[in-house]
C-alpha cells in the first residue's frame, strides 16, 4: 500500500518567543543558606530558556488539533487496534496499542518542534522536524496498515531509512527527485 506524506499547513504558523532567566535551584538554596552568592562558575548563577509566546502556542495548539484528527481518522481503520488504544489505559509495552501511542505522542512532539523552528526562522531543524515527522507518519500507518505501507516515491522522501543530506532537503523531501 501506497501513502501520501502528511500534510501540515505551516503558512498559518506565526508568534515568538520570550526570554525566561531565573536563578538556579542550587545557587538559590546556596544564597538561602549563606545569605551570599557561591563563587562565580564557568555556567553563571541563571539558568536561560525560550518560551513560547501566546500567539505560537495558539498556532501549535491548532495544529496538533488537526494532527490528531487526522490520527483519529486513521485509527478508525482498524477496529481492533481502536478499541485497545481507547480501552487500555496502560497497554503493555509490547502490544501495537502501545507503539502506536508512542508515535502518535512522537509526532505531536514533532509538529510542535517544526513550530518552534519556523518561528525561530531555523531551516536546519525544520528539516530535521520533518524527517521525524515523516518517520513517525510511516510508523502509525504501518502500524494500522502492516509492513507493507510505503510512501509513493519513497526514494525522494527523507524519513529513517532513506537519508537526504540536508542541503538536498526542502521541506522534508528531496529538492530534485530522482527519476
Amino acid at each position: 500500500m501506497q501513502i501520501n506524506t502528511l500534510y501540515i499547513p505551516l503558512q498559518d504558523v506565526k508568534g515568538g518567543f520570550y526570554f525566561i532567566q531565573q536563578i538556579k535551584a542550587k545557587h538559590a538554596h546556596y544564597i538561602e543558606r549563606n545569605g551570599h552568592p557561591p563563587k562565580y562558575g564557568r555556567f553563571g548563577y541563571y539558568s536561560k530558556r525560550l518560551k513560547n509566546d501566546e500567539e505560537l502556542q495558539a498556532c501549535i495548539d491548532k495544529l496538533c488539533s488537526t494532527i490528531e484528527y487526522r490520527i483519529d481518522r486513521l485509527l478508525r481503520k482498524d477496529k481492533n487496534l481502536r478499541i485497545a488504544v481507547n480501552a487500555e489505559s496502560k497497554p503493555y509495552w509490547d502490544s501495537d496499542a502501545y507503539r502506536f501511542r508512542i508515535a502518535r505522542c512522537q509526532l505531536l512532539c514533532a509538529v510542535t518542534a517544526l513550530c518552534r523552528a519556523i518561528a525561530r526562522k531555523d531551516r536546519d531543524n525544520r528539516e530535521v522536524s520533518l524527517y521525524h515527522i515523516n518517520t513517525y507518519w510511516l510508523a502509525l500507518n504501518r502500524i494500522v496498515h502492516g509492513d507493507d505501507v510505503q510512501y509513493k516515491n519513497a526514494q525522494n522522501i527523507a524519513m529513517v531509512g532513506n537519508f537526504i543530506p540536508m542541503k538536498d532537503r526542502f521541506y522534508g523531501k528531496r529538492r530534485r527527485p530522482v527519476t
